[in-house]
């Protein structure tokens, strides 16, 4: 087994390890030799302690994470918790030992006081060559620890959480080190590469995905600190990076801070990664687009890094997919979790060495999460007969509208690439007639388009089903710490408020003009279970379906008293569109003298 020792000891000791700007690198030897201090520092020793690490995105942190959980077990935690937070994450992941930043936070201090924890403050050193970190300022505990084994538990981190309780994961070393070799070959890593990491270091992306796998390829790590927009690109023109890695929130916020600063190109990258969330595809193409180098997707979860990775050119690189195994067996299975044929959209499943042996202290939770040796992600996906792997959104987040599954980052992509959308998020919400409805948020980008051109500029990719009912502007997507969008939230938040407004739950834009209309949308209200119909508003936005559709064309040859050839309002989507194709039906003009 490789340990993380092993690959700290493997790195050569003159070869810059970790950059800082204005700050000498922090070279192999040093940086062994700044682990070993840390150790030494800690009051009663490391060995079969769970540490929480608070602090900024630096190179001491990432100096204090290797040292933990090489010899005990790391909790990252977010800065920005509350006091509350941090009492909950210390209790519920069995913190015995805190080491917070001199620059704080406060909260994460309070919380450790009212917990009896021992706590220690961390710095940068004053010299450098005596190594990076510098503890001081403990504050022993106020009652004993608790006797527990590391068992080979190197990191432990909570889920997400965003459909209850969040799960505690714990990650041994061993699975950490093979995850890491698994990413070093599929980024072809070497000694010439740094990557300039824009990641919090209390996240599995920062550490498994960017500070890993550098480390074991004898490559470098620039840190510039907590992510800034404001100074990113002077960072990173100093860093001597050659590859970047980030969720796609923050490849957004780089774009839109480089057209802000008027940069139209950085090149000089050999790649640039995306992992922990859907990439959209019109940020792909930007980012593309501006460092002239290729985008490689992946694809991870907490529980099992890197399950796929696109990779390096020559090797394609095909629209939409997240790439082949990163590493470990990947299988597509039905609901009836019986393998589905190539092509086939199941939930992915997976299996390997660098998966996690199941959540801690929750052994329901193991049970419902795992399929013999194989891991249920949740995810829905597809792979083609040469292995590409391409997602299509989490199960609990599929719209499933009049019996239609529909993934709403499908829609999110028809509605990025609109010159005036920043972002969008596709969700379901309640709809008494087809079960769920489309909602769309959307930031704009400068002056607000209407909805209803975002809607027709989505028809050009999407069947009318998959349209939006309903379009709400709003100043930001919800997102946890990582960046991960969380679709729940956006739908619990907009559902509240478009019940409120009659405005948006149906009432018309136009109201109907003439008796053929006003029949129109008559039928529509009692098919559909929409009060108020305006006469420009979409029969698919609205909730309806081919079955809907077919009871129509009856309900309108009921009350019209002619037949009406389904060819002739096929193309027709209004209030309006019908009523004129209904119109034009037959020799003569429709008039209510000749309904019967």
């Amino acid at each position: 087994m490789t340990t993380i020792l092993d690959i700290l000891a493997a790195f050569p000791a003159d070869r810059p390890a970790i950059r800082s700007p204005g700050r000498r690198d922090l070279d192999g030897r040093n940086l062994r030799r700044s682990v070993d201090s840390v150790r030494a520092a800690i009051p009663g020793g490391l060995d079969d302690r769970r540490v929480a690490i608070i602090g900024p995105d630096t190179a001491e942190t990432a100096v204090l994470l290797l040292a933990v959980a090489a010899h005990a077990t790391a909790a990252p935690l977010h800065r920005q918790f509350t006091v509350s937070e941090f009492v909950f994450e210390y209790q519920d992941l069995g913190v015995d030992f805190v080491l917070v930043h001199a620059s704080g936070p406060s909260a994460a201090l309070e919380a450790a006081g009212r917990l009896g924890l021992p706590v220690a403050r961390y710095d940068q050193v004053k010299d450098a060559a005596a190594g990076v970190v510098e503890i001081s300022g403990v504050r022993p505990s106020a009652r004993p620890a608790a006797a527990r084994s590391r068992a080979g538990v190197a990191l432990v981190l909570h889920t997400s959480g965003t459909t209850g309780k969040p799960k505690i994961v714990p990650l041994l070393e061993d699975r950490i080190t093979i995850s890491a070799g698994n990413i070093a070959r599929a980024l072809c890593l070497d000694g010439g590469d740094c990557v300039f990491s824009v990641m919090p270091l209390f996240h599995t992306h920062a550490i498994l995905n960017v500070l890993m796998p550098s480390l074991l390829a004898n490559a470098s790590v620039s840190y510039a600190g907590t992510f800034d927009p404001l100074r990113v690109f002077e960072w990173l023109t100093h860093s001597g990076a050659t590859w970047i890695s980030a969720v796609p929130a923050i490849h957004a916020a780089m774009l839109a801070r480089a057209q802000v600063e008027g940069r139209t190109a950085f090149p000089g990258l050999r790649f640039v990664r995306s992992s922990s969330a859907p990439l959209p595809v019109s940020t792909r193409a930007a980012l593309e687009r501006f460092y002239d180098a290729p985008v490689l997707e992946s694809y991870g979860m907490t529980e099992v890094e890197q399950i796929a990775s696109q990779e390096l050119p020559p090797v394609q690189r095909k629209p939409g997919s997240v790439g082949r195994s990163g590493g470990p067996r990947i299988r597509i299975l039905a609901p009836d979790d019986r393998d589905v044929p190539s092509g086939v959209v199941g939930e992915v499943c997976v299996s390997g060495p660098n998966c996690f042996p199941g959540y801690e202290d929750n052994a329901a939770a193991t049970r419902a999460a795992f399929i013999g040796e194989f891991f249920r992600t949740g995810d829905l996906g597809r792979m083609d007969e040469d292995g590409h792997l391409f997602l299509v959104g989490r199960a609990k987040e599929i719209i499933i509208r009049g019996g239609e599954n529909i993934a709403p980052i499908e829609i999110d992509d028809a509605i990025n690439d609109h010159p005036a959308v920043a972002e969008a998020a596709a969700f379901g919400f309640p709809h008494p007639a087809v079960g769920e409805e489309i909602g769309l948020a959307v930031v704009a980008r400068g002056a607000r388009p209407s909805p209803a051109e975002l809607i027709a500029h989505a028809a050009r990719r999407l069947a009318p089903f998959k349209l939006p009912a309903r379009v709400a502007f709003v100043d930001r997507l919800p997102r946890g710490p990582t960046g991960k969008l969380q679709r729940r939230a956006l739908a619990e938040k907009l559902k509240d408020a478009w019940a409120r407004d009659a405005a948006l739950t149906g009432a018309p834009d136009e109201a109907p003009i003439g008796p053929l209309e006003a029949i129109v949308a008559e039928v529509w209200s009692e098919v559909l279970g929409v009060k108020a119909i305006g006469r420009r508003m979409s029969f698919s936005s609205l909730g309806g379906s081919s079955h809907t559709a077919a009871k129509v064309l009856i309900d309108l040859e009921r009350r019209l008293g002619r037949a009406i050839p389904l060819a002739a309002i096929i193309k027709a989507e209004t209030v309006a569109q019908i009523a004129e194709a209904v119109a034009g039906v037959g020799d003569h003009e429709w008039s209510p003298a000749k309904a019967s």
